[in-house]
């Protein structure tokens, strides 16, 4: 169901953990149900994995910007505000072609950041995002069900990782 090698997954946990040492930030999105993959992502992130992260899914943040700017520019906005070079975005989208997710992704180019992609099915609408993300790890599904549920045991992985790494020190 993972269209992506395993080669990839040990790439970002890699990038996950030079992040952690080097006390950067990692940035979390998502939409809808991915938006609560990135606030519980998040919170195994800070507590289990014990790295500097950021949901951007706070809801009078969110809603602020949205409400005053456009929904499209809400993830970015946050980002121009808080995020410092060597920090890096971890998007989630089912269909990747969310407009605030692509405005993000851009943000964090913008700075010179790498971008983390979770996405689903590979399709030509969502090439846009794939040809941004820095890595990507994409799930040969559509069924948001599947693939948000898909996310989330990836980004228990890769808390998993940096653990493992943590007790080997």
């Amino acid at each position: 169901i993972i269209n992506s090698d395993m080669q990839e997954f040990d790439r970002i946990t890699d990038i996950l953990i030079r992040l952690k040492n080097k006390g950067k930030c990692l940035y979390v999105c998502g939409n809808g149900g991915s938006s609560a993959t990135a606030s519980h992502a998040t919170n195994d992130f800070i507590k289990a994995g014990e790295i500097r992260a950021m949901s951007l899914t706070d809801a009078s943040l969110l809603t602020a910007y949205s409400n005053d700017e456009s929904y499209d520019m809400c993830f970015a906005r946050i980002l121009e505000r808080m995020m410092l070079s060597g920090d890096i975005l971890l998007c989630m989208s089912v269909s990747g072609t969310s407009p605030n997710i692509l405005e993000a992704v851009k943000c964090s180019k913008k700075i010179r950041n790498k971008v983390i992609v979770l996405m689903g099915k590979v399709r030509k609408e969502n090439k846009v995002l794939l040809s941004l993300s820095d890595l990507h790890i994409s799930i040969d599904s559509m069924d948001y069900k599947l693939v948000e549920d898909t996310h989330l045991m990836i980004c228990h992985g890769f808390v998993a990782g940096l653990e493992y790494m943590k007790g080997k020190r």
